[in-house]
């Protein structure tokens, strides 16, 4: 599955729970699971991850710049519920979702680093 896949290939990623309401009242309507990955790992992703090129998409549902994300199917939230507690830091939670980054490999500093500081020197 692909959250084991990820891992297995040293990928940084964090996943993302986030709610949609139906009302201004914080009705629940839905959830999406995705995962985002830096587009600068995207030659190292063996699954398709989405990018923003080529269609039309609200400014309120697009990535930022640099992100591509996936999707999860219902198989794949329940890989990831299983490995959570092993594998991942709860790093984010609020009314609109939650945010959980692998242990001792922060997405969030991952992506801010300079593109030649991504990979790993091979001696």
């Amino acid at each position: 599955m692909i959250i084991e896949e990820l891992l297995n290939d040293k990928i940084c990623f964090a996943v993302v729970q986030s709610y949609c309401y139906l009302t201004k009242h914080k009705i629940m309507l839905n959830q999406e699971w995705e995962i985002i990955a830096s587009h600068k790992d995207s030659k190292n992703l063996k699954r398709r991850f989405t990018t923003n090129a080529g269609a039309y998409i609200p400014e309120n549902q697009k990535n930022p710049k640099g992100i591509i994300s996936y999707t999860l199917n219902l198989a794949e939230i329940k890989e990831f519920r299983i490995l959570k507690d092993e594998y991942f830091t709860k790093v984010m939670s609020n009314e609109n979702g939650t945010v959980w980054e692998i242990n001792g490999n922060s997405f969030k500093k991952h992506f801010k680093k300079p593109k030649h500081e991504a990979f790993r020197k091979v001696s």
